[in-house]
């Protein structure tokens, strides 16, 4: 896994053209240029030149942290694909937790799902159903 909160590519098809490039913007689905971007039905993918790469070192986060953490939506990359980071309540385990919402959100940011980091840091990947 490999959080980036730098930058990432915003690409769209557009009619006689592959791809149009809209640019760079903060890999977080609370950033209002990302979210404009996302609008007119743009696709999420690392800029593999620009990006900047955190690292979290805790063994519990705060409460009022981790929702702040969660509530920017940081954008994650697993096996090369996006998706969206969670952490969890260290009084619920990842099993039992229902992400039904954040699945919903992550993919109308057009993303692949989620990153879960549990209590003990364990990382679940949910994906998207299939439809």
């Amino acid at each position: 896994m490999s959080p980036y909160g730098g930058l990432c590519y915003i690409g769209h098809a557009i009619k006689d053209l592959n791809v149009f490039d809209f640019g760079s913007c903060r890999a977080q689905t609370s950033n209002g240029v990302f979210n404009f971007k996302r609008q007119w039905g743009t696709r999420v993918y690392l800029n593999k030149n620009i990006h900047t790469q955190w690292s979290f070192y805790a063994q519990v986060l705060p409460d009022k942290l981790r929702k702040h953490l969660n509530a920017l939506g940081i954008i994650t990359i697993v096996d090369g694909k996006c998706y969206e980071l969670i952490m969890i309540d260290p009084k619920e385990s990842s099993s039992t937790a229902d992400f039904t919402r954040e699945l919903k959100h992550a993919a109308t940011h057009g993303l692949a799902g989620l990153v879960v980091i549990s209590e003990k840091g364990k990382m679940q990947v949910v994906s998207q159903p299939c439809s």
